[in-house]
């Protein structure tokens, strides 16, 4: 017999051998405290016949069961349960926010290891490539100054692509007649044995974009001293000088030792010993399978397939900051693919070089206007 009152937060139904959600008792509980459901490892094959319900359910759990199956992308997942759950805010343990699912990669891509290894390497993971997409210079705190890096690929390789190709010229691809004579007669390694020489590397590469959503995550080992993990993902070269867009799946190897004190007055106290860099041309089934989900960066301000309301209090923020008039706001943001940050950048040296013709901006009379508005976007 169910023993629970109406003050019960958070219902575990998880592992019952269930084949519905139990409207009934949801209707009972919803009625008091309730704001958490864990359906979990049953047997509900669909959630199709589940009336849309008004409620205070913020956290709800449905991992495990056939109904996860037979949803072919976490876009529609989401999007169909969230029907159903019109305040939920986190699904299977994972935030959502107003333009999706901010969807760790942990979640589902690192082997069931404790909290701790698991919270280390979201940060990490997070931070790391967020820099490493936008701004490389910010790496350099991720490395001790005697850091060891090593580039491999599979890419194939002549004289004149040592020259040309940055991955060539850094790369240490021992079976390559070309690379051996470089060993061997000019005893040249290439292996890098300095912070500033990884940055140097990294920053030579061209730029990228991961793709979060194909990292697969092993962690080898993790103690008090030292962290070691493995990670296989496909990021896209972007277009750059005369470089056309290509798929590379990698995998990267970092030894992390612990840091008694912080590092470099980091919050962290991982810093990367070592470093192993292969990469390879991604296979046409890696590429169907990538960049499906659009692509949220940390390190970016900037909506994701916005909608008229976001696509209103963008403007309205920009135009707070800027005083331009909103024709010019909005086209503004357009143009940098609504990232606020790149666009206020944008305008700031705009503003400094003169650029911008004084009929651009809100003139004092409007200003009463703007006022209006954005207390309407507050209330």
């Amino acid at each position: 017999m169910l023993r629970m009152g109406k003050e019960t937060r958070i219902l575990n139904l998880s592992s019952n051998n269930l084949s519905q959600v139990p409207s009934e008792i949801l209707n009972f509980f919803i009625k008091g405290d309730l704001i958490g459901v864990n359906l979990s490892n049953n047997n509900i094959p669909s959630l199709a016949e589940l009336q849309r319900i008004s409620s205070k359910i913020e956290k709800l759990w449905v991992e495990g069961n056939p109904l996860c199956g037979d949803i072919l992308d976490a876009v529609t997942y989401i999007r169909q349960i969230s029907q159903k759950f019109p305040r939920l805010t986190e699904l299977d343990g994972v935030p959502l926010n107003n333009h999706g699912v901010k969807m760790p990669f942990f979640k589902h891509h690192v082997n069931d290891l404790g909290n701790k290894t698991k919270l280390v390497i979201e940060k990490f993971v997070t931070l790391y490539f967020g820099h490493y997409d936008t701004n490389r210079l910010k790496l350099e705190n991720f490395y001790v100054p005697h850091a060891n890096f090593t580039i491999t690929t599979d890419f194939k390789e002549t004289a004149e692509d040592i020259l040309k190709d940055p991955y060539a010229r850094h790369s240490r691809n021992f079976i390559n007649p070309v690379k051996r004579a470089m060993y061997v007669e000019k005893n040249k390694k290439r292996s890098y044995h300095s912070q500033q020489a990884v940055i140097t590397v990294l920053n030579c590469l061209p730029p990228t974009e991961h793709d979060l959503s194909t990292f697969r995550i092993d962690v080898l080992q993790h103690d008090s001293k030292c962290l070691v993990f493995v990670i296989d993902g496909v990021y896209k070269e972007l277009p750059h000088r005369l470089s056309k867009e290509r798929f590379i799946h990698f995998r990267r190897t970092f030894i992390l030792y612990y840091a008694v004190k912080p590092y470099n007055n980091m919050l962290t106290s991982y810093v990367i010993v070592h470093e192993m860099f292969s990469a390879s041309l991604a296979s046409p089934e890696i590429v169907r399978n990538s960049f499906k989900f659009p692509i949220r960066n940390i390190c970016q301000i900037k909506l994701i397939e916005p909608d008229t309301e976001d696509v209103q209090t963008m403007c309205n923020i920009f135009i707070y900051y800027t005083k331009l008039k909103k024709s010019e706001a909005k086209a503004r943001l357009i143009k940098v693919d609504w990232d606020i940050k790149k666009a206020l950048k944008q305008f700031t040296y705009d503003l400094k070089s003169g650029a911008i013709h004084s009929d651009k901006f809100i003139e004092d009379d409007d200003f009463s206007d703007l006022s209006s508005l954005l207390e309407d976007e507050l209330d």
